[in-house]
């Protein structure tokens, strides 16, 4: 038998909540009771609430890495010309050339 359950988490979302509804319609012609369509809406709720979490901490995780690239790019030219400044320093030996990476 084919697995019915969608594998994405939008998919899935959408399928669960038709499912929920169509059960919740008329249990009791699906052999259901009361109390298993409240566990499933319950899990439904939780599955939906956690979902809205992962999708906002997704949108963190995004703004905070262009964020930290926007940081990395300035301190990048900053760096670059301070190590320019310093190889093109006559005064400055090999040995420091070397102790700052450059």
């Amino acid at each position: 038998m084919n697995d019915f359950i969608p594998r994405s988490d939008g998919e899935f979302a959408l399928w669960l909540g038709n499912f929920l509804d169509t059960a919740a319609q008329n249990p009791a012609s699906l052999g259901l009771t009361a109390a298993e369509i409240a566990d499933c809406a319950s899990a439904t709720d939780s599955f939906e609430s956690a979902l809205a979490a992962h999708a906002s901490a997704q949108a963190a995780a995004r703004a905070a890495t262009r964020n930290k690239d926007d940081h990395r790019a300035v301190v990048n030219d900053i760096v670059r010309g301070l190590a320019r400044r310093i190889r093109s320093n006559p005064n400055v030996s090999n040995v420091e050339l070397s102790k700052l990476g450059l």
